[in-house]
């Protein structure tokens, strides 16, 4: 709220202070920021990374934390950040780094697909469940009413691994708890 209505005496005490309620400035390196930010909600990505977890219920934990990025081709942007994270999540879950597949993957799509009516920005979550890995997403049936859908990983449009996502992409989501990485230099 201080940031729109332009009240830079919050922004610069938050600088000079490091906290304000419950907002934080920590000025650290890429890994470690990600290494913080998996330790301190290690239940949610344990919760995640569950066999056999219910698609509403991961999607549900999902929503309770973001990491926005201003960049997303630096090593402080979404897609370093995103592979940082897989790579803590491989040593402490067994995730498969390696492969582009996992269960627990959060995605972002890219590029609107009408035929299967997934849309630029909308958020899913490969599981694993009894019919293989399969993409869960939040959907609307004809009269608004909330469902669950599934498709086949190999079905999705143009997509994006999405713990770490850019500003832009954000926009019109809301999410329980959110880090903002903003790279070291001046200009940014």
């Amino acid at each position: 709220r201080a940031l729109r209505r332009g009240d830079t005496e919050w922004s610069e005490r938050l600088l000079h202070d490091g906290d304000i309620g419950n907002v934080r400035w920590r000025n650290a390196a890429v890994e470690a920021l990600v290494e913080t930010w998996i330790d301190d909600h290690a239940d949610t990505f344990a919760t995640l990374m569950r066999p056999g977890i219910e698609p509403a219920d991961a999607l549900a934990a999902l929503r309770t934390l973001q990491i926005l990025c201003a960049l997303r081709r630096t090593p402080w942007g979404s897609l370093n950040i995103n592979a940082l994270i897989t790579r803590r999540l491989s040593q402490r879950f067994g995730v498969d780094a390696g492969g582009e597949w996992h269960h627990g993957r959060p995605v972002i799509v890219a590029r609107n697909d009408y035929a299967r009516d997934l849309y630029n920005g909308d958020v899913g979550i490969a599981l694993h469940g009894d019919d293989g890995l399969r993409v869960w997403f939040e959907t609307r049936d004809r009269d608004g009413v909330a469902a669950l859908r599934s498709l086949s990983a190999r079905t999705l449009p143009e997509h994006e691994t999405a713990w770490a996502i850019t500003v832009h992409r954000s926009q019109g989501s809301e999410y329980g708890d959110v880090a903002v990485v903003l790279p070291a230099q001046a200009e940014h």
